[in-house]
């Protein structure tokens, strides 16, 4: 079974890690220990966590351009670039959006909240924790 599951894995790195087979492969890996895993499938992981995360939350962006790695043929031939997880250090918010308390906000949702900040700022000052920001915010609705 092990051979056929790295058999898969091999054949779906290459590809962008997205859909359902992909996501059960993920599942099934996230099952197992991180120790036991080959360098193919915590590489998967890496991959399939990132894209999950721009997936839910299209607006984070990779510094680093482009996150791949060439891979050649056995004569020295390029094949392809194989792509890589970005690194947790460089994931940023996109052009047009600006990092909030590890959200990122396009300009103009920061302009309708900005009301709300400022009420906040006036209640709290510049020594406003980020639960008190947080339980007001839930309190605004």
């Amino acid at each position: 079974m092990n051979l056929v599951v790295f058999t898969l894995l091999l054949s779906l790195t290459v590809l962008p890690v997205q859909g359902k087979a992909n996501d059960y492969l993920a599942k099934f890996f996230k099952t197992r220990n991180p120790d036991d895993l080959h360098e193919e499938a915590k590489r998967f992981l890496s991959l399939w966590f990132n894209q999950q995360r721009a997936a839910t939350d299209g607006h984070w962006c990779c510094a680093i351009n482009p996150p791949s790695i060439p891979v050649f043929s056995s004569t020295g031939d390029l094949l392809h670039y194989q792509p890589q997880p970005c690194p947790d250090t460089h994931m940023v918010c996109c052009k047009g959006y600006i990092n909030i308390q590890g959200q990122c906000f396009s300009f103009d949702e920061i302009k309708d909240i900005l009301p709300a900040w400022q009420t906040l700022f006036a209640t709290f000052g510049s020594s406003m924790t980020a639960e008190q920001i947080l339980n007001a915010v839930h309190q605004i609705g």
